[in-house]
């Protein structure tokens, strides 16, 4: 997860998308190069978190940017009050060690989210 933010730099949304000081793309992968396992930069969109940008395939096998994460998984409700959630979740069947945390504008509101995990 330190890795992860350390990479990303200071978040910025605008409209709804979500902007970091590289492309969340490259920051995924780079960081799932060095220290494996998965990574999901999420923005948050209405009442809902969306993948901007993720290593997680779907069950179909295809990449899962433009996906959401489960309102009723565990760490929704920890991210929604600003919180972070470490624990198990299950992701597109799959079944996670994982660590979600919010990203907090300047002025403390909740716009996205970090997730890194490793299947179990």
């Amino acid at each position: 997860m330190a890795a992860l933010q350390a990479a990303a730099g200071k978040p910025i949304l605008i409209g709804s998308d979500l902007y970091f000081g590289v492309p969340s793309a490259d920051l995924v992968n780079s960081v799932t190069k060095t220290h494996g396992g998965d990574a999901t930069v999420f923005a948050k969109k209405g009442n809902q978190y969306v993948r901007v940008a993720t290593t997680l395939k779907t069950e179909e096998g295809t990449s899962a940017v433009g996906t959401t994460m489960d309102p009723n998984g565990p760490a929704f409700a920890k991210i929604n009050s600003g919180a972070a959630y470490y624990g198990d979740a299950t992701i597109f069947g799959k079944t996670y060690d994982t660590g979600y945390e919010p990203i907090k504008d300047e002025l403390g509101a909740v716009i996205g989210a970090y997730f890194v995990g490793y299947p179990k």
